[in-house]
């Protein structure tokens, strides 16, 4: 059974009330419904005026957004395998960077700083310009706040150290270093990425250099945008992480 539980223009929202998936439906596409024998609840069409009528009642369902992953695997073969294994080298290096800084922070007594405030001391390092050195700024930043998440983990673990000790076998340590070859995870944001997908091929901003992912997440029903690609480092090679949302009801 099918029923309109939301509209935006001449565009519904049809859900699927027997899977819970929500389906954009034109006008046109309801009249070709029902038309097929098709019924829709909330879509009346009237064949002799040609006037349709839209009822919506979204009061029985509540809309959740669902986070789903696309995973690619590419080699060295992959023609854009070096810049994207360049990226993530740089990301290691903007981490143990911001690292460094807040490792000496807290041995010399300072305050903490959040990604917020930090960015700016490094992107102002011309000595060490590993902030400018990423592809984006916005890729930076995600950096930033993977870095920041691991210590706020760090000083939750210690507040629970201080209060029950008996539970650790030893006193929580700080964020560790990356591996100086390394590599980290490179967090491209929706902002970077081109909103339409054209050819099933998703295609980001300039500092990308024409570097596109085949992908199929937009044909899946209820499909509600991309919010970001991460490139995943692994050992011979890389994984892309296509993460996009889904409406459900």
């Amino acid at each position: 059974m099918y029923k309109i539980v939301e509209k935006h223009g001449d565009i519904c929202e049809v859900l699927d009330t027997d899977d819970g998936v929500v389906e954009t439906c034109s006008i046109s596409e309801l009249v070709d419904l029902f038309f097929r024998g098709i019924s829709v609840e909330g879509f009346d069409f009237d064949t002799n005026s040609l006037f349709f009528h839209v009822d919506i009642d979204s009061s029985d369902y509540e809309k959740i957004i669902v986070d789903r992953v696309e995973r690619h695997q590419i080699t060295d073969k992959y023609p854009y395998y070096a810049m994207l294994d360049d990226y993530c080298f740089r990301a290691k290096n903007l981490y143990n960077h911001a690292n460094y800084i807040h490792r000496q922070d807290l041995v010399e007594g300072y305050a903490y700083s959040k990604y917020t405030e930090l960015y700016k001391e490094l992107r102002d390092d011309k000595e060490y310009p590993d902030f400018d050195s990423m592809p984006t700024y916005h890729s930076a930043i995600q950096v930033l706040r993977r870095l920041d998440k691991n210590w706020s983990s760090f000083f939750s673990a210690m507040k629970d150290y201080n209060n029950n000790p008996d539970k650790y076998t030893g006193r929580p340590k700080p964020p560790k270093y990356l591996d100086k070859s390394g590599r980290f995870v490179l967090e491209i944001p929706s902002s970077e990425i081109h909103s339409n997908i054209i050819n099933n091929k998703l295609s980001f901003n300039k500092h990308f250099k024409g570097f596109q992912v085949e992908t199929r997440c937009h044909r899946r029903k209820g499909f509600a945008g991309v919010s970001e690609v991460r490139i995943v480092p692994q050992k011979g090679y890389l994984i892309i992480e296509v993460c996009y949302k889904l409406a459900r009801f």
